[in-house]
């Protein structure tokens, strides 16, 4: 019989710079380690000769909710704000009793995407985002009777749910007061490779930012603002200044009704409003679905200011 027993991943911790754990995560994929083989034929000979070529990490998936650190929430708002910050850290799996039994470290990692899950005020499941991070190193051990980690904080990753949120636009409030579904969206940053002389792994520079139009759906009988708004813009190609250049934002709220997170939308247009089907064997509401277009956007976490 084998003399390690084998376990179930069962919690998964983050930690970012050795500054300890920074929460859990809902689930963690990639970082692996591949390269491709290069194959080729010496000379006369009918053999192949084949060798190992550049190696090349996975980028790293992490699933989360808002119960992490404000450490970790930060690092997001520099995504935002295109600030370049590279965070080297852990990704800890402990099994069930919440003992450490893997480590997969990672260097000089940058953010290259952050999805906002859909929100929708007649779900009632947790919401959870994806944040997408490409490292310039990799490092995997395990172990098997590790430190206990912490899991007081477990929990607060339950404080997000999808029915909980507001969406504004500055001067058509009323228009936006019921808004039913936000579809999910992603902001992503093209992350540049580079080979430099004598390292075997790539260096990774941020390139440039894509900000997602963002599409939403609200109450017909509250729409005709927003649709006049459209119109003009679109038929009637009225100037930037009563159209372009508004600002918005998204607000995460908590049960308790305090504020998770903000994204402030900056750039605002309204570029697309199509009602939706109308069906007499449905008893749904009549929705009409915009499409916005936004210019940059900024992170701010807790009910702090931009």
């Amino acid at each position: 019989m084998p003399g390690k027993r084998a376990y179930v991943a069962a919690h998964f911790a983050l930690d970012l710079d050795g500054e300890g754990s920074m929460g859990f995560l809902r689930s963690s994929d990639g970082g692996g380690l591949t390269t491709d083989v290069q194959t080729y034929q010496p000379g006369y000979g009918l053999d192949l000769w084949r060798q190992v070529g550049k190696p090349k990490l996975a980028d790293i998936s992490l699933v989360v909710g808002m119960g992490m650190s404000e450490t970790f929430y930060t690092w997001i708002a520099d995504f935002f704000k295109r600030k370049v910050t590279r965070k080297s850290g852990s990704i800890i799996g402990a099994d069930f009793n919440y003992k450490e039994r893997t480590r997969r470290s990672f260097t000089d990692a940058l953010i290259s995407e952050v999805q906002i899950p859909q929100l929708d005020g007649g779900s009632k499941d947790a919401a959870l985002m994806t944040i997408k991070i490409v490292p310039e190193g990799m490092e995997y051990k395990t172990t098997d009777d590790g430190p206990k980690i912490d899991n007081t904080a477990e929990d607060d990753n339950k404080l997000w749910h999808a029915a909980n949120f507001r969406f504004t636009i500055d001067g058509f409030e009323d228009s936006f007061k019921r808004v039913i579904k936000i579809d999910q969206f992603t902001i992503k940053q093209q992350i540049l490779k580079y080979p430099s002389g004598h390292r075997r792994t790539e260096i990774c520079v941020p390139g440039r930012m894509e900000w997602p139009n963002i599409t939403v759906y609200v109450p017909e009988v509250d729409a005709q603002p927003v649709v006049d708004q459209a119109y003009s813009r679109l038929i009637d190609y009225a100037k930037p200044g009563s159209g372009a250049g508004m600002t918005g934002a998204i607000e995460l709220i908590a049960p308790d009704k305090s504020t998770l997170c903000t994204i402030n939308l900056k750039g605002v247009d309204i570029v697309s409003a199509e009602p939706q089907k109308l069906d007499a064997t449905a008893e749904t509401i009549a929705m009409t679905k915009l499409q916005i277009q936004v210019e940059a956007m900024d992170f701010v976490y807790g009910g702090g200011e931009a």
